[in-house]
């Protein structure tokens, strides 16, 4: 991304550890962009890896945290599996706001239509 978007900060860190100094370019970064892209992966699934009532809470705080800050949201190539004990009832309220899910597969499409989500 870098070579072809040199412009572009691209940074790392823990949004649940906000005010650790090593996070300073996160906080920043947040606190100057226009839209939050979370890249793709299998963050936001529900007992497929894990079945720790605290997961919802930290997988879902960069979300949440962005919209604190009216940034909008874009989830792009997300795969959605699993949501086991009906917790897409959690994360619901922070996926529903999302300006943008984008799915990296079409199983995953299906099983977010399926619960009432809407994926681009």
């Amino acid at each position: 991304l870098k070579n072809r978007f040199p412009e572009v900060a691209l940074v790392q860190g823990n949004i649940m550890d906000y005010d650790n100094p090593q996070n300073q370019a996160l906080k920043r970064a947040f606190d100057t962009c226009d839209v939050f892209i979370w890249n793709s992966g299998m963050h936001l699934n529900f007992g497929l890896f894990s079945k720790d009532p605290a997961t919802p809470v930290w997988s879902l705080a960069p979300i949440n945290y962005a919209y604190t800050k009216n940034i909008p949201v874009v989830l792009y190539g997300h795969s959605f599996d699993k949501f086991d004990d009906n917790m897409h009832i959690a994360y619901r309220a922070a996926l529903d706001q999302c300006a943008m899910i984008l799915c990296r597969d079409k199983e995953s499409e299906k099983f977010m239509q399926q619960l009432g989500f809407r994926p681009r």
